[in-house]
């Protein structure tokens, strides 16, 4: 149903507010339904608080933005998806060894790829891809 929101619906991110709206109630889907996810995603957030340099804010589509220092590495959005910034040069890194796949709306060349949250043994998977761009970036 995200997909099908995005590819259809993506005109409506032109209102203010309704992405974070939308992302919103995606994460109140995920408390009520997938609590599990939920608590994963809470896990991932509660551990970047303890990384130096990183902030968060509100992501422009939705979502909480990763920040290292003034830079976005990536941000999670209520449904578990998490996309990040890995840079063209790595990108094929990432979805080989990372278990990321393609971003979820940009085309094949860019530089973002994306990585679903489902279990808990993606807790783990998550931080690996979130510390090894905030290696990069330090």
């Amino acid at each position: 149903m995200f997909k099908f929101i995005v590819k259809y619906f993506h005109f409506l991110s032109k209102i203010p507010f309704l992405v974070h709206f939308f992302d919103a109630m995606m994460l109140l889907y995920s408390f009520v339904f997938y609590h599990s996810r939920f608590k994963i995603i809470c896990s991932v957030e509660e551990e970047l608080t303890q990384w130096k340099g990183i902030n968060f804010s509100m992501h422009h589509f939705g979502g909480l933005q990763i920040n290292y220092q003034k830079n976005e590495l990536g941000h999670i959005h209520g449904n578990g998806l998490l996309d990040v910034y890995v840079g063209s040069e790595r990108k094929n890194y990432f979805i080989q060894n990372l278990h990321c796949e393609d971003h979820h709306i940009l085309d094949k060349s860019n530089s973002w790829v994306s990585f679903w949250i489902k279990r808990e043994e993606d807790y783990n998977k998550a931080i690996n891809i979130l510390a090894e761009v905030y290696r990069n970036r330090m």
